[in-house]
């Protein structure tokens, strides 16, 4: 049977009961096989890293960006999948060990911050839509001062709530999973243990009993995955029939002019992110929970490989998510674009070089001009000012 050495009996301290393996592979595999699981799992580690430093850098160091409560979303997104991903370097030792070596304590902690970080990411997306379409109504009713202190103070108070019932909710996971000694397994292609005296360690979990267990993944199902898919799929409708409406008085008096026609297409371009984001909450988030509520349902049908490969898929959302949004927000465009131009200018004075790229700026202030001619002459490049009157 191909799942046969996925469960495995361990003794709880009460009872032989039948676990899952989740991460770990008991049964042999191939060099090929498991290079290729293992360079996975640095490659998407990796680019998570880097991709998600990147969005956090750029959205902290761009006033435009740091205002906007939509970002705010965002930032936290991209730390929460920094955490989300910090699992993979554990997940690619306990892959290649024959047993596991990490301890109980680091057995706990780290299913206990990926089971809060895999819930906060789908609850963020789900408050990310929502702020995205109040944002749009909400401009149409406040004045601006009053819609961000609004925005803002929400913003922050719900980041906080949503982390706070998240690490309640999780603890479950610090007291039910540990390090157990394998006692009964089926598997006729096990890996060689005789250096271990047949003593096989795994992490993994043992409710007191199924009733338990049963209630608990149901609240997690609702919770971490239903909840916020149908957040999401609300919200989007909700701003598809609003962009209708705003579509049909573009055509009207009042929306003839140049500024109502932006307006029109900016809110186009939400829903357009919102939708992309949709989809991609569905195709990343629906197999690792439909294999979870396989895992919790039967027994003996999944195997930890399959689990494994679909896992990877939903990690490497960490690495596709930042990057759409990035590619589709002009505003974070621009603000990248800003950034990485003050970086080339940041490291052209620190190594003092006379070859830098001339330099365009638009000037409404003597102060700014005289910062300006003042970098010019530390850099010893050519400045070209244009000073021109401020915008009322």
């Amino acid at each position: 049977m191909a799942s046969e050495c996925s469960y495995v009996k361990i003794w709880n301290g009460k009872k032989n009961v039948s676990v899952f393996t989740w991460f770990m592979a008991l049964e042999k595999l191939s060099e090929i096989e498991e290079s290729v699981e293992i360079a996975l799992l640095y490659v998407i580690f990796i680019s998570a890293i880097l991709v998600n430093s990147s969005i956090l850098f750029i959205t902290l160091a761009s006033k435009s960006l740091r205002n906007a409560t939509r970002h705010h979303y965002i930032a936290a997104l991209s730390l929460e999948y920094t955490g989300f991903v910090c699992i993979s370097p554990i997940l690619a030792v306990s892959r290649k060990a024959e047993t596991w070596n990490m301890g109980s304590l680091l057995c706990k902690l780290s299913i206990y911050l990926f089971s809060i970080a895999g819930s906060l990411s789908t609850c963020l997306l789900a408050l990310e839509s929502y702020d995205r379409y109040t944002y749009i109504m909400d401009f149409m009713r406040h004045s601006k001062k009053k819609f961000e202190m609004h925005h803002k103070t929400k913003t922050v108070l719900s980041i906080i709530f949503v982390i706070t019932i998240c690490s309640i909710f999780y603890i479950p996971m610090l007291l039910y999973f540990n390090v157990y000694d394998v006692v009964d397994t089926n598997c006729t292609n096990l890996r060689n243990y005789s250096n271990y005296e047949n003593k096989i360690k795994i992490c993994t979990v043992s409710w007191p009993t199924y009733a338990a267990s049963a209630g608990w993944f149901a609240l997690t199902i609702l919770g971490a995955y239903l909840l916020p898919l149908t957040a999401v799929a609300l919200n989007s409708l909700k701003m598809v029939n609003m962009i209708k409406r705003v579509g049909n008085k573009v055509h009207t008096r009042r929306f003839k002019s140049p500024a109502g026609k932006r307006f029109a297409k900016v809110q186009l371009r939400v829903i357009q992110v919102s939708v992309v984001m949709t989809v991609l909450f569905i195709l990343m988030w629906t197999p690792i929970f439909a294999v979870l509520t396989i895992i919790q349902a039967t027994d003996n049908i999944m195997t930890s490989t399959t689990f494994f490969w679909i896992f990877l898929m939903t990690m490497a959302n960490t690495v596709i998510n930042p990057l759409v949004y990035g590619l589709m927000n002009k505003k974070f465009n621009k603000a990248a674009k800003q950034e990485v131009r003050r970086l080339k200018e940041w490291f052209a004075i620190k190594l003092n070089t006379k070859k830098i790229f001339p330099l365009t700026h638009t000037m409404k202030t003597k102060s700014k001009q005289h910062k300006i001619n003042r970098i010019s002459t530390i850099m010893g490049a050519s400045v070209k000012v244009v000073v021109t009157p401020p915008d009322l």
